[in-house]
């Protein structure tokens, strides 16, 4: 308890030295820039009078829709003609399945070990 009390007056000394230098350089610099008058107020020109703009709407043009007449029975035809020609072209083939003659490969650990003893024999 004795500890807290000296630092916490060791503290309050640091801030009270702090404070008081704070105070001093305030009033030297207060001597050092003397009191400006201050300047009189700029004068003001009058402002010419605004130029007030109306807005004009203007008209926009639509376009006019021309008339298209029917096509021919025959340019109908020919073009489904060409569109069924083009979907007999891009038909994806499908995928043929994998013949499964392949067989999984086995691993027979036991095996392995006894014909790896085997071929590196530890005497000669």
């Amino acid at each position: 308890m004795e500890n807290i009390f000296g630092v916490l007056v060791a503290i309050a000394f640091v801030i009270i030295s702090f404070v008081q230098n704070y105070r001093k350089e305030a009033a030297k610099a207060s001597q050092r820039t003397p009191h400006k008058r201050p300047s009189p107020a700029p004068v003001q020109l009058p402002n010419p009078p605004a130029e007030i703009r109306q807005t004009v709407d203007r008209k926009v043009k639509i376009p006019k829709m021309e008339y298209k007449p029917e096509l021919p029975a025959e340019v109908i035809a020919a073009q489904q003609r060409r569109k069924s020609l083009q979907e007999s072209q891009v038909k994806i083939p499908t995928r043929l399945p994998e013949p499964e003659t392949t067989k999984a490969f086995e691993f027979d650990l036991r095996q392995a070990v006894i014909q790896s003893a085997i071929l590196e024999r530890p005497y000669k």
